[in-house]
């Protein structure tokens, strides 16, 4: 796998969404208390890196990992397949 750098909020955004395997962006918002603009931003660049894919609905957006964006949740910590959430 290519070497991918991430900042520390794109690392925190995928590992929410990783948790909850898709997610409402307008959710992301409030779980992390990000402004709005700030949160598309890191998506962006997310979804560039080809880490995460959208999902519009009519109403919503949604956002989930990609498959490379599950194999760098993977790498970068090794315990999550392990854990589970309740």
């Amino acid at each position: 796998m290519k070497k991918i750098e991430l900042q520390e909020d794109q690392a925190l955004v995928i590992q929410v969404v990783n948790q909850a395997d898709e997610d409402n962006v307008e959710e992301l918002i409030e779980t992390l208390s990000f402004d709005r603009s700030s949160l598309l931003n890191i998506l962006q660049n997310l979804q560039h890196k080809g880490l995460i894919v959208f999902n519009r609905t009519s109403y919503d957006l949604y956002v989930r990992l990609s498959s490379k964006g599950k194999k760098t949740v993977n790498l970068l910590w090794p315990e999550v397949p392990y854990i589970r959430y309740s």
